[in-house]
């Protein structure tokens, strides 16, 4: 497979966001001159988890095997596939430090940790399911059931 071309003593099902820019920076070189990719930032994703791939109302509250058995019984042409309820997805977005002026809540993290979204098949709280929540992961370090997708750059 083209992952472990790239990375031979990694697994596809385990990235670390390391071997990720690595990943990226090899299709990079390889399709140079006809298309770029990177991983798409925390908001890329909260916007296509939110409003493309599963519309949830703003208060509504989804467990993951929900999300799972809703994808299975939805159309096969759907654009998206996979985004929430599976595995984690890494984003470019180190963490950071917010306070959500809607709930007064404030959210602390390491800003040297890379933030992921979208929970994995392995999630026991629904909240880690929600296009919103966000889960930290060193940049260096492969996680279980953490992999990336890609943004295509328009030219």
């Amino acid at each position: 497979d083209l992952y472990q071309a790239i990375i031979p003593d990694g697994s596809a099902d385990s990235v670390s966001y390391d071997d990720a820019i690595v990943v990226i920076n090899q299709l990079n070189q390889w399709c140079q001159g006809t298309a770029q990719f990177e991983l798409p930032q925390e908001k890329h994703f909260v916007y296509l988890a939110r409003h493309i791939y599963n519309p949830i109302e703003t208060n509504e509250l989804k467990s993951c095997r929900l999300l799972l058995r809703e994808e299975e019984a939805i159309q096969p042409n759907r654009p998206f596939k996979k985004l929430l309820g599976y595995q984690w997805q890494l984003t470019q977005s180190q963490c950071q430090s917010f306070d959500d002026e809607q709930s007064k809540a404030t959210l602390t993290c390491d800003e040297q940790n890379i933030v992921k979204k979208g929970g994995s098949i392995e999630s026991r709280d629904a909240t880690e399911c929600m296009p919103e929540y966000r889960a930290e992961s060193l940049a260096d370090m492969r996680e279980p059931n953490t992999t990336f997708r890609l943004l295509l750059l328009a030219p």
